[in-house]
């Protein structure tokens, strides 16, 4: 698996003395991190020798139900590097950084990439992300949490497939870049949101 790290890219590890906006964006980040963390106190993530064998596997070579090792081994191949444990990996496409959390446990996974302040954002547009939701973002959704708005794409881990991992990454990744025009998670819209200037 292709690593590097990324921590002088994430704002939330920059020395600088954090303004008020950007404290509230470090906030937020570090959540994201106390997240990741959490998950892997309470064993959401696999490693040791298994883990890594898994991950040496062929991709394509495995039939059935998608793992978590395998889930995330394809994930890797489709970005230039990953960085963190098994269940909280993060990585950046076109600028935006993205997160795989996964826990087989409970047979889940999510793409995320928090991307903009809800605070930051005028209030008329929070309807309209849900009328995006509704007919333009495909399987990936925008979502609110913490007053951060991000963009994400939710699944049971076993019955993903590699195509549908290429398409969720893609999906996240026009959200971010479409928020304020289409708000598109890319081809096949059925309408466009209306009700707020954008």
């Amino acid at each position: 698996m292709k690593k590097r790290d990324l921590s002088h890219d994430d704002p939330s590890k920059q020395a600088k003395a954090p303004s008020t906006r950007r404290g509230r964006r470090r906030f937020a980040l570090g959540a994201l991190s106390a997240l990741s963390s959490a998950m892997f106190a309470m064993g959401c993530s696999t490693f040791g020798s298994a883990a890594t064998d898994a991950l040496t596997a062929s991709a394509d070579g495995a039939g059935g139900a998608m793992t978590q090792a395998r889930l995330e081994l394809l994930f890797s191949e489709r970005v230039d590097a990953i960085e963190g444990p098994s269940g909280a990996i993060r990585t950046k496409v076109d600028g935006i950084t993205l997160y795989l959390i996964s826990d087989p446990k409970n047979d889940r996974m999510r793409i995320i990439a928090p991307f903009k302040l809800v605070g930051r954002v005028d209030p008329r547009v929070i309807p309209v992300l849900l009328e995006a939701n509704f007919q333009n973002t495909r399987d990936a959704r925008y979502a609110i949490s913490e007053g951060v708005i991000y963009a994400a794409f939710l699944h049971p881990i076993s019955s993903l497939t590699p195509e549908l991992i290429g398409s969720a990454l893609d999906q996240v990744v026009s959200l971010v870049k479409t928020f304020g025009t289409s708000f598109s998670g890319g081809a096949l819209p059925l309408g466009a949101p209306r009700g707020a200037e954008r």
